[in-house]
């Protein structure tokens, strides 16, 4: 009886792997299709957990998001708009469903390793099939501009799928540097690849995405530099990377006007000299502010962030922001609005919780998606869609796991 449990909890484990490496690997290519497969790795979990009895683990990260989530949920009976607020309890359910049954689950490094190849290979995917459709574009406007932005991630919002490829930015260039997961036996894969989505990641024009993994790169270029001597050779990498912004940004027009609405929005006072998306965003932001002034303890409740948003972009008459109905395009606003300061230490409190543990632990994997998730937190409300919250919510529970760790 002993064997025939430990070998349908062997059987069990793997189809629970290889559904979760279905996920990784569908989620920088098509979203629609996650769902029935998501419900499938649901289940084999709560099988597992079950016939395994596995034991809970006290993953502080983990267990202030699923608090967060509860919040949301309390956070109702103050909303003036509960269909809204039913709905945003729907969109962010992977903030509960990963962390909670990730508590019970212990992969092995083979695991791990599995998943983190699936999801590659599915950013590669999506990557391959993203430039065959810019090459029908170009091919019908000799347009260089088929190749940048959202004429060439047409699929997934470019922000977002940048936060995908700046995750596995920092996967390899960890993973080169500590060796914990050894993903590829020769270093050149890795680089390869790296330059492959750098490339990538600057056509995605994604302001935040390119300064995060400009940012990366010239880190642990720097520190390779230092640790091998290799000053020559890393000097010309460096040049290489700056050339290659140099030059897209004099032959793209496109890339030459994304840069230039950045430094305006930036430069412009209050923001009120720019339209840009920049410009409106610091807009946005103030008002955001104000919103959670006037309710700073509570919230306005978990449906009705939209709502006073619009009131405010009527008042204020900023036009652009009220015809596009859009959110606070940053991610600690939005949920100030919503729950108010308790809220907002929740959501602090899983960052905060994060990198103690990261650095406890030696998990750089950990820390680094930490720091790529509160950089693109900043510009914009990332889990306030289901391309945001199920990379988010099953991730930062990934990453959490022991063979992350450089013990």
């Amino acid at each position: 009886m002993t064997n025939e449990l430990n070998i349908f909890g062997t059987v069990i484990t793997k189809i629970n792997i290889l559904l979760l490496a279905v996920i990784v690997f569908l989620i920088p290519i098509y979203h629609n299709y996650l769902a029935p497969f998501i419900v499938l790795w649901v289940i084999t979990c709560i099988i597992l957990i079950i016939s395994t009895k596995q034991k809970i683990t006290r993953v502080k990260p983990q267990l202030a998001l699923i608090g967060l989530y509860v919040l949301l949920i309390v956070g109702l009976l103050w909303t003036g708009n509960e269909e809204a607020g039913l709905f945003d309890l729907e969109v962010k359910m992977s903030l509960v469903i990963f962390p909670l049954l990730f508590l019970f689950l212990n992969y092995s490094k083979n695991h791990i390793r599995f998943v983190i190849y699936a999801f590659i290979l599915g950013i590669l995917v999506g990557a391959i099939y993203l430039f065959y459709q810019s090459f029908l574009l170009y091919d019908t406007n000799q347009a260089v501009d088929s190749f940048f932005y959202v004429n060439l991630s047409t699929i997934i919002h470019p922000s977002y799928l940048s936060f995908y490829v700046v995750t596995v930015i920092m996967i390899l260039l960890v993973d080169l540097k500590d060796r914990v997961l050894k993903l590829f036996n020769y270093d050149i894969i890795a680089i390869f690849l790296l330059a492959v989505l750098f490339l990538f990641n600057i056509l995605l024009l994604s302001k935040i995405g390119i300064i995060v993994s400009l940012l990366f790169v010239v880190i642990y270029t720097i520190q390779w530099i230092v640790a091998k001597s290799k000053y020559v050779l890393g000097i010309g990498v460096l040049l290489v990377v700056a050339f290659s912004f140099y030059s897209a940004y004099q032959h793209s027009p496109y890339v030459k006007q994304r840069v230039n609405e950045l430094v305006i929005g930036l430069t412009a006072i209050d923001g009120d000299e720019s339209n840009s998306s920049t410009g409106i965003r610091l807009k946005i932001w103030k008002e955001g502010l104000i919103l959670i002034k006037e309710s700073p303890v509570l919230g306005h409740g978990t449906g009705d962030v939209k709502d006073v948003l619009m009131k405010r972009y009527q008042l204020k008459r900023i036009d652009d922001a009220f015809e596009k109905n859009l959110n606070a395009h940053n991610q600690f606003i939005q949920i100030g609005i919503a729950l108010g300061g308790i809220g907002l230490f929740l959501f602090t409190l899983v960052f905060y919780l994060g990198y103690v543990k990261g650095l406890n632990n030696n998990n750089y994997f950990c820390i680094g998606f930490i720091t790529i998730s509160v950089l693109f937190m900043l510009p914009e409300s990332v889990l306030e869609n289901q391309a945001g919250t199920i990379f988010f919510g099953l991730f930062i529970s990934l990453f959490n796991q022991k063979p992350f760790s450089k013990l």
